[in-house]
C-alpha cells in the first residue's frame, strides 16, 4: 500500500535541492569507504526527502491534470472534426440537390425556349404564307 503523501507539509523541493541530493548520492558512490562521510551524506539526503516527496506529489498531480486537459482537447478536436465532416456532407447533399434542381430548371427553360421558337417560327411562316392584303 502506498504511503499517504498528503500529510507532507513541506514545500516542494527546488531544483537546487534535487541537484544537491543527486550530487550527494554520486559522492557516496565514488568516495572511499568512509562510514562517517556516507552517514553524513545520508542524513543530508534524508533531511530533504519530505520536500522531494512533496515535489513528486505535486508533479504527479500536475501530470494527471495535464493528461486530463490533453484528453479533453483531443476529444473536442475529434468531435469538431466529425462535426466538420458531417457539415461538409450536408452541404454536399444540399448543394447537390440545388444543382439537380437548377439543372432541371435549366432543362425546362431550354424546352420552353424551343417550344416558343417553334411556335414563333410557325406563326411567322403562317403570316408569310398569307397573301398580303391590299392597302387602301
Amino acid at each position: 500500500m502506498a504511503p499517504d503523501l498528503t500529510a507532507i507539509d513541506e514545500h516542494p523541493a527546488s531544483d537546487s535541492v534535487i541537484e544537491a541530493i543527486a550530487q550527494d548520492l554520486a559522492d557516496m558512490r565514488t568516495h572511499p569507504d568512509d562510514r562517517l562521510f556516507c552517514f553524513h551524506r545520508t542524513v543530508e539526503v534524508g533531511e530533504h526527502m519530505a520536500s522531494v516527496l512533496a515535489r513528486l506529489r505535486d508533479t504527479e498531480a500536475e501530470l494527471a491534470r495535464l493528461r486530463d486537459v490533453v484528453k479533453a482537447v483531443s476529444d473536442d478536436a475529434r468531435q469538431r472534426g466529425e462535426d466538420m465532416f458531417t457539415a461538409r456532407d450536408n452541404v454536399r447533399a444540399r448543394d447537390w440537390g440545388k444543382a439537380r434542381g437548377l439543372e432541371r430548371g435549366a432543362n425546362e427553360l431550354t424546352d420552353l425556349a424551343k417550344r416558343l421558337r417553334a411556335a414563333l417560327t410557325e406563326s411567322l411562316l403562317a403570316t408569310q404564307d398569307r397573301a398580303p392584303e391590299a392597302r387602301p
